[in-house]
């Protein structure tokens, strides 16, 4: 819901006119703003909690700022990859990442294609 200047979570009121979040619409038109690289032997020993990790800080970010969200995750074999409607919620989990398990974090914002890359392994 659009109230007060800003996109907030909510129940959409009687008289309102439908119209998709930016994050929603970003996840339509497939035009991520940032992506989430998980790899290595710990992430492959440990995949599911790191992926809990992951989808703690989604939540959370989610919770404070509506248009940051996780749009997809891809299990790509030996990696997986979330891909993000906002570059805070990636980078995000990237810091969370590193502070629980610690690991090589790579952030390169302002790429041409995507707002952020974060590569995250150990």
């Amino acid at each position: 819901v659009f109230r007060d200047g800003r996109w907030q979570e909510g129940a959409r009121p009687p008289n309102a006119v439908p119209r998709l979040c930016p994050a929603c619409r970003r996840i339509e038109g497939r035009h991520p703003a940032g992506e989430v690289r998980l790899s290595g032997p710990f992430f492959a020993a440990h995949r599911q909690a790191v992926l809990a990790t992951i989808r703690r800080v989604a939540a959370r970010e989610a919770a404070g700022h509506p248009l940051e969200k996780v749009a997809e995750i891809r299990d790509e074999g030996d990696a997986i990859v979330a891909i993000t409607t906002g570059t805070h919620v990636a980078r995000a989990m990237g810091q969370a990442l590193r502070a629980a398990w610690d690991g090589v974090l790579e952030i390169e914002d302002d790429d041409a294609e995507l707002g952020i890359r974060v590569r995250w392994s150990r």
